[in-house]
């Protein structure tokens, strides 16, 4: 504020634009770093794909067709990584699914991230300062995924929201999430969930907050994972040396 609204030269443009915490546990902070941009330049952009036979998260993309189905009411799709070496994941994850809807022509689906650590579920501080709450989520009404290529980039989607689309029977729709963004440290062991449901997540009691989303009262959403239709988790990733 010195610098930009009273001019008094204070070395501010000197400074790193990026101030970066890494959490490993709830909101204590593993390491501070500062970076000359964001998303860090050291990130590695990597696909994991979804797998509905085995529900899990693969760096290797589908050699058979698998699909996952859920009620939209009541259910949710997990899918699992556990990581082989200590990783970082610093950025905003982007999600790519490939639905059809069944009994309904549109819904809400929400998308969380979770952190398991020997085999219990890491809570943090949430991005408004909820407690426990999971490591990122998104959200995105299938009616209004027509994406805005000109103003996206292929790790960041936007959304013109301007144009319901409601899709047809048997119709596969692409949907395309940007997780809120994240600083996360995963050691050797420790799992990754990516969570798909019809409901916010403080349906499940994972956050306490004044307000919510509008879920779903019926319907089941099927996600598909095929070479046609590869669905997949696109992670920032940096792996620790």
């Amino acid at each position: 504020f010195d610098y930009f609204l009273k001019g008094i030269n204070n070395g501010m443009p000197d400074h790193p634009k990026v101030r970066l915490e890494i959490r490993e546990f709830g909101d204590e902070v593993k390491e501070v770093r500062y970076e000359k941009q964001w998303p860090p330049e050291n990130i590695m952009w990597t696909p994991f794909y979804l797998n509905g036979q085995s529900n899990q998260l693969s760096s290797e993309s589908n050699t058979q067709d698998s699909e996952c189905t859920f009620d939209l009411a009541d259910d949710s799709a997990v899918y699992s990584y556990v990581f082989k070496r200590d990783t970082e994941i610093v950025g905003s994850m982007k999600l790519t699914l490939y639905i059809q809807l069944e009994d309904c022509v549109d819904a809400n689906i929400f998308a969380g991230i979770q952190k398991f650590h020997e085999g219990k579920e890491v809570n943090f501080e949430g991005v408004y300062g909820f407690a426990n709450d999971i490591v990122s989520k998104t959200a995105l009404r299938v009616a209004l995924r027509t994406v805005n290529e000109s103003l996206s980039l292929p790790y960041s989607p936007e959304h013109d929201f301007d144009t319901l689309v409601p899709l047809k029977e048997n119709e596969v729709a692409k949907l395309e999430f940007q997780f809120s963004p994240s600083a996360t440290f995963f050691s050797k062991g420790d799992e990754l969930r990516l969570v798909l449901q019809g409901q916010y997540f403080i349906n499940k009691r994972k956050i306490h907050q004044v307000f919510a989303y509008l879920g779903n009262t019926n319907g089941r959403c099927k996600v598909l994972s095929t070479s046609k239709y590869p669905s997949q988790l696109l992670m920032p990733v940096i792996e620790v040396q």
